[in-house]
């Protein structure tokens, strides 16, 4: 369960008066401290604003913070060896983690991009219609 998180630093810069075609979202798990029950998350958030083709970036947002959760003694084992010896989380824990960060880094980067005239850094999901039967 997460129980807590801090942003530590923010960064947003348009590069382009070209309009936004594109968004890509890479979130980098910088450090990961497992103490007791506690599992303490670094991460680096970056929403990159893409041009008319893959390569030509028209801006982006960085954020450096961090998070912390709570779980039982087993979870904090697991996450500790699987992240000593391959860098990674074990699934069901990396999807809460980086849910967790993406809402935290849409929700607080809508207000940092707006200024500079780019869009929310966020993902709509797709909606789909089905015919009533």
């Amino acid at each position: 369960m997460i129980t807590g998180g801090k942003i530590a630093y923010v960064e947003a810069r348009k590069e382009s008066g070209d309009p936004a075609q594109g968004l890509n979202i890479n979130i980098g798990l910088d450090e990961i401290n497992c103490e007791g029950r506690n599992v303490d998350i670094k991460y680096t958030y970056v929403a990159s604003y893409l041009g008319d083709t893959e390569s030509k970036r028209v801006g982006y947002l960085k954020i450096n913070g961090s998070i912390t959760a709570e779980e039982d003694a087993k979870t904090v084992k697991e996450v500790s060896e699987k992240w000593k010896a391959e860098k990674i989380l074990p699934p069901k824990f990396a999807e809460l983690v980086l849910t967790t960060i993406n809402y935290t880094c849409g929700s607080n980067g809508t207000l940092v991009v707006r200024p500079l005239n780019l869009s929310p850094p966020m993902i709509p999901p797709k909606i789909e219609l089905t015919a009533k039967q």
